[in-house]
């Protein structure tokens, strides 16, 4: 009796924690590339490592710590439309533009950014036509298995021509997870910025452009782009500073800086 008294008295012990699941893939290096987002503020690109992660391994144990801050991610992009599915007797310029009037925007080349810059700090935004829908089309290529970083920046500058801005920031996005590709990918993310008017996403995208680059020539378009950004800001100074940093001959850089220091 005075054993089964003892016996009563102990407490019981704690159940021990339910270990991993032993079939879980080791996903370290994808979860230390989300780390350095969200330790940098590079809030974009950790929301899209979390979405992609949790699209790639659903259910993984070491997503869980994120989960309360990006979880509603997942449920936001299931409302986008269903994706195109591309076969091989349908190209994939002919499968994306089915069921388009026309691209949103013109991205094509010229020599009128300063006019463009301009409008979006000094004109007020078009009338969109009552018969027009107020948001823009969508169209989303489904790439067998894992797309390199070439493929999808090709595909983004596809949807860039098409108009198709989304669609089109996201294949950079997925394209600049690519230290060889992340430089050009966010200054073509920076332009899609500026086509809808969104001047700091631009400046964040430029930015982050220029700290990432590999290349001398990487450097330079990225640091360019700002300095025409701040140009037409007006922040002579900050226009300066980054002409300043791209290499002379560049473009019209020797020019622009000439101008605003002359």
């Amino acid at each position: 009796e005075e054993e089964a008294a003892v016996a009563a008295e102990e407490p019981a012990e704690p159940e021990a924690e339910e270990p991993a699941p032993a079939d879980e893939p080791d996903i370290s290096d994808e979860l230390e590339e989300l780390r350095f987002f969200v330790e940098q503020g590079f809030d974009d690109d950790a929301s899209f490592t979390y979405l992609e992660l949790s699209r790639r391994y659903p259910g993984h144990s070491a997503l869980a710590p994120y989960a309360e801050r990006f979880g509603g991610l997942a449920a936001a992009e299931e409302g986008g439309a269903a994706p195109v599915l591309l076969d091989e007797s349908e190209s994939e310029e002919d499968a994306l533009m089915g069921g388009l009037e026309a691209p949103v925007f013109d991205f094509e080349e010229n020599d009128e950014e300063d006019d463009f810059l301009s409008s979006i700090f000094d004109d007020p935004a078009p009338t969109l036509s009552r018969n027009k829908p107020t948001e823009p089309p969508r169209a989303r290529a489904e790439l067998e298995g894992q797309a390199d970083a070439r493929t999808l920046f090709d595909l983004g500058t596809a949807y860039r021509e098409m108009g198709l801005v989304d669609d089109a920031i996201v294949q950079f996005r997925q394209a600049s997870r690519d230290p060889q590709w992340k430089a050009k990918s966010l200054v073509m993310m920076a332009s899609l910025h500026l086509h809808r008017g969104e001047i700091p996403a631009a400046i964040a995208d430029l930015e982050e452009a220029v700290a990432f680059a590999v290349t001398d020539d990487e450097r330079s378009e990225a640091r360019y782009e700002l300095g025409v950004i701040y140009q037409v800001m007006g922040e002579e100074a900050k226009a300066v500073a980054a002409f300043e940093g791209v290499k002379p001959g560049y473009r019209d850089r020797d020019e622009r800086l000439a101008q605003l220091t002359g």
